[in-house]
């Protein structure tokens, strides 16, 4: 990682080395305001805690002016000193000169993002993704042709985790998904390559996350996957370079 995760300063760089997609994460702040974080609570990655005092300072807690107040910064390197908080609006500016957004929906309406987009005209133009396959069903409803993928392995009903060995990508997952209207399974690399081939049978892309080693880009490219989620995007070319074929990233 070169920059500060969620910030704009990351998402230039992303640029700067073309990658296909742009992957960030929003909740909303108390103002119902999405903003571009990846925690629900401030402290990793802002100076919160000594601009308030205290500890577990929560997004939805805070105003969007309140949160612009906060350094996101400066936890990564002095040389990223005030980097701010931005509204996904801002980092849809950015994103959508060069790439496509891959937006992660922490907490937040789906009204409220499909109205946004639709304002920018970027409906078509973004990929939203949600480990809650209720928020993509919603989606769905609001905005038929918006790209969408679930992202797994989700939580059971009661919010418990599924045992490591339940987590794999299998037919009972690819079944529930199918409700939610997804165009793309994105997964963990939990995966085989014979629950690869069943999903791209469904119709969908299988898009697997965060893959920052290069035997293990190359391992999921040999199993067909579509996508390589990373944060370290050269990473996945050079997988991409060594092998040979039309796979695209």
């Amino acid at each position: 990682m070169a920059a500060p995760e969620n910030t704009l300063e990351a998402f230039r760089l992303a640029n700067l080395v073309d990658s296909d997609l742009v992957e960030l994460d929003y909740f909303h702040s108390s103002d119902g305001v999405p903003v571009v974080f990846h925690d629900p609570t401030l402290d990793r990655t802002t100076n919160a805690g000594q601009l308030w005092g205290g500890e577990n300072h929560h997004i939805a807690e805070r105003s969007l002016e309140e949160l612009k107040e906060l350094d996101a910064g400066n936890w990564f390197s002095s040389q990223f000193a005030g980097a701010e908080i931005p509204t996904l609006e801002e980092a849809l500016n950015i994103i959508q000169e060069n790439a496509i957004t891959l937006i992660e929906r922490k907490e937040g309406d789906a009204r409220t993002l499909i109205e946004l987009l639709r304002r920018m005209e970027y409906l078509d133009d973004v990929h939203i993704q949600s480990f809650d396959w209720e928020f993509l069903a919603d989606c769905r409803e609001l905005a038929l042709d918006v790209p969408l993928g679930a992202l797994g392995p989700p939580r059971r009903e009661d919010g418990s985790r599924y045992p490591y060995e339940e987590r794999f990508l299998d037919k009972a997952f690819l079944h529930r998904i199918e409700s939610t209207g997804a165009n793309v399974v994105g997964w963990n690399r939990q995966v085989t390559r014979e629950s690869v081939r069943e999903a791209q049978s469904r119709g969908f892309k299988v898009w697997i996350y965060t893959i920052n080693d290069l035997d293990t880009a190359l391992e999921l490219l040999a199993m067909g996957v579509d996508g390589i989620i990373s944060e370290n995007p050269p990473i996945v070319w050079k997988a991409l370079a060594l092998r040979s074929g039309g796979w695209e990233q």
